[in-house]
């Protein structure tokens, strides 16, 4: 069964409060459409889970949150067209330079992120994609990665035959 969402929120999570405005875990075939996520306090704008299977992002903006944009720490999950800006901010209850626009956890494989912007904004994101050691089956490819503090991709996977750094503009 299918999951299709259309997500507009802003100012999610604001206060005190250290939760995700989007959390996705232990489901199979989730697509999120046009989502718009901005303000997250301490936390990142999305989180997917180890137990989430078969997610797709198209489309849409995450921004200004305390720390990612995106976290991904499922399987088959894939990225196209959307855009992370303006996230690791210390206003936001983060720090600046610590948090990326999207970041592929230790558990996530098979993951590809494609014809993403992250990175044009304020300037605080660390990296636009880093990909954690353990990650597995991994590309990131046709993607605008400019304007970050540290890198475009930031790669700290031990296996580099599983990922794949494509041609990005950083």
């Amino acid at each position: 069964m299918a999951h299709v969402f259309h997500i507009i929120s802003e100012r999610l999570s604001r206060g005190s409060c250290a939760a995700s405005a989007l959390q996705i875990d232990s489901v199979a075939t989730t697509d999120v459409f046009k989502m718009s996520l901005e303000d997250t306090w301490a936390a990142p704008n999305v989180y997917v889970g180890s137990g989430a299977k078969d997610v797709s992002f198209v489309g849409g903006k995450s921004s200004d949150a305390g720390q990612d944009g995106l976290v991904i720490n499922g399987t088959r999950v894939s990225v196209h067209g959307t855009r992370f800006f303006s996230n690791s901010r210390d206003v936001r209850g983060g720090t600046t330079n610590t948090s990326d626009g999207v970041a592929i956890g230790s558990s996530a494989t098979d993951v590809l992120i494609n014809g993403v912007m992250s990175g044009p904004g304020n300037n605080s994101q660390r990296a636009g994609v880093s990909i954690a050691n353990g990650a597995t089956q991994v590309l990131v490819n046709g993607n605008d990665l400019s304007s970050n503090v540290t890198a475009g991709v930031l790669n700290n996977a031990s296996s580099t035959a599983s990922v794949v750094i494509g041609t990005n503009l950083s």
